[in-house]
């Protein structure tokens, strides 16, 4: 999911080391480890949407990282304005609320091998645990969009990449030639759901179809990989 992120930028060892102990600290994402390795295999990153980054480590992030840093940001904000603005408006803009899932990450030699769909399942019991009531999930990609649609995720808000002008009215589309080439990455997606889902109509669409049927892990799977939650 985190492909389209310039590695080669000595600001994204920076912006990990960030995310990643404030993830510690939150005690919300999810991990995955390769038992026989040691070795990290699948992660999602997760806050409280009333979460705010430090404005230090935002305008350093800025200096180091160029042009990109601004536009992805900002095509973020935009496309969770509308829904910010819902929860707001109907007081549920508050810490413990709203349980956000930002960036699903999986080793390539991982890939279609359904690690992506057992952590978002661990995920979301992890937050059911937790008293939140609304979880949103930010998606770069359709691969990722379809894991959270598998767990009743609705489409919210869409924001088309060709179509992204930054800064706002230069006439610039920045994204075109970022993600022509990259199959899969045509658009940013927020997708939302309740917790806790009707159980009656999570089971109707279990049947019509098998495709949202609860992750059932492989015995190679549980071979290979186990899932855990920072300090849990």
């Amino acid at each position: 999911m985190v492909s389209h992120i310039p590695y080669e930028s000595g600001a994204f060892q920076f912006f990990c080391d960030y995310y990643l102990e404030q993830a510690e600290k939150d005690n919300m994402s999810t991990v995955c480890v390769e038992k026989k390795s040691g070795r990290v295999v699948g992660v999602l990153v997760t806050n409280d949407l009333c979460f705010t980054e430090d404005p230090v480590f935002l305008s350093a992030l800025e200096d180091n990282w160029g042009d990109w840093f601004p536009q992805i940001f900002v095509a973020v904000e935009q496309l969770e304005k509308p829904l910010l603005q819902e929860l707001v408006e109907s007081d549920k803009m508050k810490w413990g609320k709203v349980w956000h899932m930002w960036m699903l990450a999986v080793a390539e030699d991982w890939c279609h091998r359904g690690l992506g769909a057992r952590i978002v399942q661990e995920n979301l019991q992890l937050a059911q645990k937790r008293g939140y009531e609304l979880v949103i999930a930010d998606c770069t990609n359709k691969y990722s969009a379809r894991i959270f649609e598998k767990y009743g995720f609705r489409l919210h808000t869409r924001l088309v990449y060709a179509d992204y002008e930054f800064p706002p009215s230069s006439g610039k589309f920045p994204m075109r030639e970022k993600f022509r080439e990259k199959e899969g990455f045509d658009s940013i997606v927020l997708m939302v759901r309740p917790v806790l889902q009707n159980e009656k109509s999570q089971s109707e669409k279990s049947r019509s179809d098998p495709g949202s049927n609860k992750f059932e892990p492989t015995a190679e799977f549980l071979e290979s990989a186990t899932i855990h939650c920072y300090l849990h």
